[in-house]
């Protein structure tokens, strides 16, 4: 079939996604209105399997508020190829330092969530349009779901009914309550999460704020629990980690925002990072 495009406009937001249908596989490119975007591609079995999963997909996105506004012009494409992806993600950090800097501890009951796999991100990143920077990926990949410094509650892809899977704490997106409490329905819609803190901050990506392009990074916010603004953090996973997670960063940039919600008690200097729990017990989801 030939490629059908479809947009989405809402406030600040605007969105494309295309869908080409070839034989036994289709192509998705999605991004930002006037974006070459990123392209996905998935193989299937047969044509009839491919042709039903790539009606699924036109519906998800009709019943999210895209509209179709014809064929795209393929030869302004600028796709981005499985090579390019791979060269991308050969510039994420190295963790061996974070290794060393934190003990890692298994959870007391259980064993830990399954790490994601590659099938897990593309799986992800094609249901939610939405490509992950590859410093959080190679982070995820080497240590899994957990929580650091017995604070920041970090989740990964996974197809696993756990509390700990990145697809899981999605609910939140578009939730009318945040955008009420934060005043920026714009923001709660387009904005991904992926970490907690215990104390009930939502740390999210902001996909329309790319920081870098290559490889693909993005302005990191919180939606801090005890007042109504978006506060920015830092400009990277990697960052986030260093800066945030076992640096200073997250108590600054929440006294800068507002004084008045300043921490008076001292920061946990315990380095660790736990995993987090992924086994089930009779079929019932166990709490992380």
């Amino acid at each position: 079939m030939p490629t059908r495009r479809f947009e989405f406009k809402k406030g600040s937001s605007a969105k494309f996604w295309e869908i080409e249908l070839k034989a036994k596989s289709y192509q998705v490119t999605f991004g930002k209105i006037g974006t070459p975007g990123q392209t996905r591609k998935k193989e299937f079995d047969s044509k009839p399997a491919a042709n039903e999963a790539a009606e699924k997909l036109i519906k998800q996105k009709m019943a999210k508020g895209y509209r179709e506004v014809g064929s795209a012009k393929t030869s302004q494409k600028n796709t981005v190829t499985k090579e390019t992806i791979a060269s991308s993600k050969l510039s994420a950090p190295s963790w061996t330092q974070f290794s060393k800097k934190l003990e890692i501890r298994p959870p007391k009951n259980g064993s830990p969530a399954k790490k994601p796999t590659k099938n897990d991100v593309r799986d992800f990143e094609r249901e939610h349009d939405f490509v992950l920077p590859p410093s959080y990926v190679s982070f995820a990949r080497e240590f899994g779901a957990g929580q650091i410094r017995r604070f920041f509650e970090i989740y990964v892809p996974g197809k696993e009914a756990d509390k700990c899977r990145l697809q899981r704490v999605q609910e939140a997106r578009g939730s009318e309550l945040l955008a009420e409490i934060y005043g920026d329905p714009e923001f709660i819609e387009r904005m991904i999460p992926f970490c907690n803190t215990i104390g009930g901050d939502i740390i999210v990506w902001d996909p329309e704020r790319q920081t870098h392009s290559e490889p693909t990074e993005y302005l990191i916010c919180v939606l801090p629990r005890d007042f109504s603004q978006v506060v920015p953090l830092v400009d990277n996973f990697e960052d986030f980690i260093w800066k945030v997670c076992l640096g200073d960063r997250f108590l600054e940039a929440i006294t800068e925002a507002d004084p008045r919600n300043c921490e008076t008690e001292e920061w946990p200097v315990e380095y660790l990072f736990i995993q987090s729990r992924g086994s089930k017990v009779k079929g019932e989801m166990v709490d992380v």
